[in-house]
């Protein structure tokens, strides 16, 4: 039977010249054993070119029924797509029965797909950020969507060997490299890759990966290629989906773990009962070194515990930023057409990386962890923004980390007036057992005389607050502009309209920039020079720095 064997290889290569596709078929036939695979060389070439062909589509070009219903369901027109996407009962995204069969539509999903179906936007186009946000259910919605305009698109997932292809009424899954090129060259298809390198392609490009170099670097040279970033989740969507899908999950318990991770669904719902899961974030906290504060949104394939202590924001559209009427300065708000998306500066949203700690419970571990190193750090990098006019986010969310307990702490501090007297005085603060939080939608719990901070790590314009009268913002930045609309968000707890005594801005400084600090401006919402200071602001708000001694 040997040589029955190296004569029947003999003739596979008499009969198939392409190396790749007689490496196929010679593989599916050692998976068969030596009797029936000699069979499928009995008759005459002809006959055996085609028994042989078979194997090779088998192996390699295969219609999966299962993804064909799951294509004709998005394709069905009574198939609804409001704030969640439903499929039929029995169907699966891609067919996979491991796959869920609803997704929850976020408001930016349908941002960045209409930026991805913009004309004007480059053919390649990369969605970036944290892990466990939805990258990969954005990737489903544009399938959707393009299923309703019958186009022609190939998905490419780390999580299969072969490729999807969906060509109208025909889907199928394929390894050949060939049929995927001739696909590939199609300049009217999509080719959505899910966390992995993908090749240089006609067709329009999605790239949905974590911001690894290793996954882009190639991606972003091949030229007409564009990135944006996908936030990480807010309460209102991680509330709307637990009450939709993880129905099973307790509020208290959802509301716990997002105040922990921060906006990732991964742990806050899917993974919300997954002891194995949930002890992740304390092994990365245990394991967190001051190499942290050098991150900037990057990672590398054996880096995955950055991703859970730091999260990547990104500009919203203006509108999404100041939904709050509280948040807005009426006369700043720009005039933006109906069709065109803008951020609060007028640039396009989605574009910028900015890294944040993932919650104020991460914050606070990691500075506890680390404080001795920050505070060292803190020296040195506070002599550098005093000659350069830089700073480091992260440092400053741990230095106000810091602030937070001394202030709490009490004391005496030094402070001087940033006005035109620039007269120095000690500021006495008495010691309180914990910190107080109010929520930027309830500030009537805040009590006068005690030390509060708000839950929100991005309310405007300041860091802590004891009322009637005195305000702090910490800050390792020169240049730090008050923000307007945080004041009046403040307004009725700072004395409404029958206060006539001063408010003490302090910033919060560490000592080295504590000499140098200038008074700083007030801005708008839209974080532009305020142009209209209301009279009460112009003549109530005083402004001054403290020291703080590292």
């Amino acid at each position: 039977m040997d040589n029955e064997w190296k004569n029947a290889k003999k003739k596979l290569e008499k009969l198939f010249a392409d190396d790749e596709m007689r490496g196929t078929i010679k593989g599916q036939l050692l998976r068969i054993d030596m009797k029936n695979r000699l069979e499928y060389f009995e008759g005459s070439d002809k006959e055996v070119k085609a028994s042989l062909s078979t194997l090779l589509l088998d192996d390699c070009f295969y219609t999966d029924e299962d993804a064909k219903r799951f294509w004709n369901a998005l394709n069905d027109k009574n198939v609804e797509c409001g704030d969640f996407l439903q499929l039929p009962e029995g169907i699966h995204f891609l067919g996979d029965k491991d796959e869920t069969s609803i997704i929850y539509i976020r408001k930016c999903y349908r941002d960045l797909a209409k930026i991805a179906f913009d004309k004007k936007t480059k053919k390649r186009l990369r969605i970036s950020g944290n892990p466990g946000i939805g990258k990969t259910l954005f990737g489903y919605y544009l399938l959707y969507l393009l299923s309703q305009k019958n186009i022609v698109t190939i998905y490419d997932s780390h999580a299969s060997k072969t490729v999807l292809i969906f060509d109208k009424d025909s889907v199928f899954r394929t390894s050949r490299i060939k049929v995927i090129e001739s696909y590939q060259k199609n300049s009217n298809a999509w080719y959505i890759v899910d966390a992995k390198i993908p090749v240089k392609a006609n067709a329009r490009t999605i790239l949905l990966c974590l911001p690894r170099k290793d996954l882009y670097r190639d991606f972003d040279k091949f030229g007409l290629s564009t990135v944006r970033f996908m936030p990480v989740w807010g309460r209102r969507e991680i509330d709307e989906c637990r009450d939709k899908i993880f129905y099973n999950i307790e509020k208290e318990k959802v509301e716990e773990l997002f105040l922990k991770w921060g906006g990732i669904p991964r742990f806050v719902l899917e993974q919300a009962d997954d002891k194995g899961y949930q002890d992740m974030l304390e092994k990365a906290i245990n394991k967190c070194s001051m190499d942290i504060f050098k991150y900037v949104g990057e990672s590398t394939d054996t880096d995955e515990m950055s991703h859970k202590l730091v999260h990547i924001y990104t500009n919203l559209p203006f509108a999404d930023e100041v939904k709050d009427e509280n948040e807005m300065d009426l006369d700043t708000i720009p005039t933006i057409p109906n069709d065109v998306m803008l951020d609060r500066h007028g640039e396009g949203p989605y574009t910028k990386s900015i890294v944040r700690f993932a919650s104020d419970f991460v914050k606070q571990e990691v500075t506890k962890t680390l404080e001795e190193d920050i505070r060292n750090k803190l020296r040195t990098e506070t002599n550098l923004s005093l000659k350069a006019g830089i700073s480091n986010s992260l440092l400053g969310m741990s230095f106000e980390q810091i602030v937070h307990r001394v202030l709490r702490d009490g004391g005496l501090f030094k402070t001087r007036s940033l006005e035109l007297n620039c007269l120095e005085e000690d500021l006495i603060i008495n010691r309180q057992s914990e910190i107080l939080e109010f929520f930027k939608s309830n500030i009537s719990v805040i009590e006068d005389g005690k030390y509060y901070k708000p839950v929100e790590q991005n309310f405007p314009t300041i860091d802590a607050i004891i009322t009637p009268n005195k305000l702090f913002q910490m800050t390792i930045s020169k240049i730090h502009p008050i923000k307007m609309n945080g004041l009046k968000i403040l307004y009725n707890k700072l004395g409404g309209e029958d206060a006539s005594e001063d408010i003490k801005f302090y910033f919060v400084v560490p000592e080295h920039l504590y000499d140098n600090y200038r008074k700083q401006d007030f801005h708008a919402s839209n974080d532009t020079l305020a142009l209209n200071v209301p009279l009460w602001i112009q003549f109530r708000v005083q402004q001054y720095v403290l020291k703080i001694v590292l």
